[in-house]
């Protein structure tokens, strides 16, 4: 009988937490809808700004080159676009922070390929080219992965 009140304490707790969670999808704060547009702009600027930095850079890479290259840039923000189509089964914690995330991969991304474009490496120009794409994704999914394990570990 212990442990029955126990699993019916449970299931009432689960369903608190449930309400609760959707009051906080149907009321989102202005911060949370002006980070995510925020975090839109920046991965669609990170997307083409990464696109059009490289072309800058690139005026002595063979053509045939260009569309690999592009192709191996975009993903991250192809990525984190599909992330944010799926919000709505978020919590609000988590799209916070996956809004963050965009907001640092974005930002970076332009920051790292912008030092590239002004001041190119001599010796291996291609270097955070090939880097920072695949840097980007195991950022994201180390981040996500963690959070998402964390705000598991705090509902319980």
């Amino acid at each position: 009988m212990l442990s029955f009140n126990y699993t019916r304490q449970a299931i009432d707790d689960t369903d608190d937490d449930d309400r609760r969670e959707a009051k906080a999808h149907a009321s989102d704060p202005k911060l949370l809808r002006a980070l995510h547009k925020a975090s839109l702009f920046f991965c669609f600027l990170g997307a083409m700004g990464s696109s059009f930095l490289f072309i800058l850079a690139g005026r002595q890479t063979p053509r045939v080159l260009f569309g690999p290259f592009v192709l191996w840039l975009i993903p991250p923000f192809v990525v984190l676009l599909v992330a944010h189509r799926s919000t709505s089964d978020l919590s609000t914690k988590a799209r916070f922070i996956l809004y963050g995330v965009t907001l640092i991969v974005s930002v970076t991304s332009l920051a790292i390929y912008t030092y590239q474009v002004n001041w190119p490496r001599q010796s291996t120009p291609a270097f955070y080219w090939v880097l920072v794409p695949p840097a980007s994704v195991l950022f994201m999914m180390i981040t996500l992965v963690v959070s998402a394990i964390v705000l598991h570990w705090k509902a319980k």
